[in-house]
C-alpha cells in the first residue's frame, strides 16, 4: 500500500485526529497536547486545532488545570471513523474563489460529486471505531 497515498485522501486532519483518538483510547486519561503531540510526531498547536473540531463534535472532551487535557468522551467503541471524518472535514473547507461563469458551473458539478463520494465514505467508515484500529494495530505488532 502507498502510504503517500494514504495521507492525501480524506481531509488532512483525519489522520492525525484518528491517531490522537487512539491514543487516547490507549491512555484512558487526560493527556495534554503536548504529550499527545509527542506520541503522535506532531506540532502541540496543530494539535489543539484538531482537538478543538473533535471536542465541538461531543467526541472528546477537554479539562482545565494542572490533571486536565484531553480525554475521550465517548467510549472508544462508539466513535467511528466517519464520525472523526465529519469532525475534522470542516476545517478543510476552503472559500470559493471568484472566477468565470464556466468555472463555477464546473465547480458545482464537481462539489455535486465530491458530496455523494463524501457520503459513501462516511457510510464506508462508520464500520469501524476507534477500538477496532487498536485491535488490528495489536495483532500487527
Amino acid at each position: 500500500m502507498n502510504t503517500n497515498r494514504i495521507n492525501q485522501i480524506g481531509p488532512p486532519r483525519f489522520r492525525v485526529a484518528t491517531h490522537i483518538l487512539i491514543r487516547l483510547a490507549k491512555d484512558r486519561g487526560f493527556l495534554s497536547s503536548a504529550a499527545i503531540a509527542c506520541e503522535v510526531h506532531s506540532h502541540a498547536t496543530f494539535l489543539r486545532r484538531v482537538l478543538a473540531s473533535l471536542a465541538q463534535a461531543g467526541i472528546v472532551e477537554t479539562r482545565e488545570g494542572r490533571d486536565g487535557g484531553y480525554g475521550l468522551k465517548l467510549p472508544a467503541e462508539q466513535i467511528t471513523l466517519g464520525d472523526i471524518y465529519i469532525a475534522v472535514k470542516g476545517d478543510c473547507q476552503q472559500q470559493p474563489m471568484e472566477a468565470c461563469a464556466g468555472i463555477v458551473q464546473l465547480d458545482q458539478a464537481l462539489e455535486t460529486i465530491m458530496e455523494a463520494a463524501d457520503q459513501q465514505t462516511i457510510e464506508y467508515l462508520r464500520k469501524y471505531t476507534i477500538l477496532d484500529l487498536v485491535h488490528m494495530a495489536a495483532q500487527s505488532d
